[in-house]
């Protein structure tokens, strides 16, 4: 298979960023991303100097939708970036994750976490994690994102929490947009996504000293990573093994700048990893079960249900399906 579709970009050597030449894609979005270690250590080494690549899903007036895969795996921040257009840039992770620095606050970046970019707004990023990352990129024009802010009334420059539903709609978009939604029903669904994100963010501690805070949030940033590679394999106390402290401390210090219980987050990486690969195609409720760390399909079922109220049939059937999707089945926000 071709990896050279869309538009891509790299870090040279020495960690600058670059955009490369464009190449037409072959349908909307980018090809299939393999799931295996090797398959993507295959496709990092097509890409060659260019191990980033993005390409266009939608668009209509003042919107644009697309999606990246991002196959760095340098563990130090990589040299800034910024968007140069005037426009805001919404980011919303499929898989993988990485950490994001920007206006002097680093924040871990995962598919429960997804994070705004503004015109002139510089980035840096680093994958302490050494995952692939798979994210869509929703751009809006300033009027467009004028008229949003003024109806949900909330300032998108810090980081979002994206909940399962939240979640399940961004996914349901994308795969909209590859059955050839039209403009008018692209324009619908982003702006029903857009009416679900809030920037809301638990409180972190803004009673105690900015060095523990600070402190606190890095050992979050190392566990979520941690829990990232395989979020069925480790248990808690090998989590705090690996984080230098002891699971109570970790449990009370995770649950304190997150805003969740380590065994919710872990739950939520899982269920939206079965979901990527149900949009993928996978059957074998069994299979996947097992892969995610579930005792049995029927365990996988149920957590789903509890997150997003269906069935991994519906599921599979929203995610696949060969018609947009309406922009009212996208279901609001009800916590995860």
């Amino acid at each position: 298979m071709d990896w050279r579709g869309g538009t891509l970009l790299g870090w040279d050597r020495h960690g600058a960023y670059s955009r490369a030449e464009h190449v037409p894609p072959a349908r909307p979005g980018l090809p299939p991303i393999p799931r295996n270690a090797q398959g993507r250590a295959q496709v990092r080494e097509q890409l060659g100097d260019t191990p980033a690549m993005v390409g266009t899903l939608a668009e209509a007036p003042g919107i644009k939708v697309m999606e990246q895969a991002c196959f760095i795996d340098h563990r130090g921040f990589m040299a800034a970036f910024d968007n140069p257009l005037p426009t805001v840039q919404l980011y919303l992770l499929r898989s993988g994750g990485f950490l994001r620095r920007s206006r002097g606050q680093e924040e871990f970046i995962d598919p429960t976490v997804g994070f705004a970019m503004g015109h002139g707004q510089e980035m840096s990023i680093a994958h302490p994690a050494g995952t692939c990352d798979i994210s869509t990129c929703i751009t809006l024009d300033l009027d467009t994102y004028a008229d949003w802010v003024d109806q949900t009334q909330v300032d998108t420059t810090p980081a979002f929490p994206v909940p399962a539903r939240l979640d399940l709609g961004h996914r349901v978009l994308t795969a909209a947009c590859r059955s050839g939604a039209d403009r008018f029903e692209t324009t619908e669904a982003v702006h029903a996504l857009l009416r679900q994100i809030t920037t809301h963010r638990p409180p972190d501690g803004l009673d105690r000293r900015p060095d523990t805070v600070r402190a606190h949030r890095m050992l979050v940033a190392e566990v979520r990573a941690a829990l990232l590679d395989d979020p069925s394999a480790p248990t808690l106390t090998d989590l705090a093994r690996h984080a230098g402290c002891s699971p109570f401390h970790l449990s009370r210090v995770f649950r304190q700048v997150t805003g969740n219980t380590l065994g919710c987050y872990r739950n939520q990486l899982r269920t939206r990893s079965v979901l990527e690969h149900l949009a993928d195609g996978a059957d074998n409720l069994a299979d996947l079960a097992a892969a995610h760390g579930f005792s049995d399909h029927a365990h996988l079922t149920r957590t789903l249900r509890r997150h997003l109220d269906t069935t991994p049939s519906e599921l599979r059937e929203r995610l696949r399906h060969t018609l947009p999707v309406p922009a009212p089945a996208i279901a609001p926000p009800s916590g995860t």
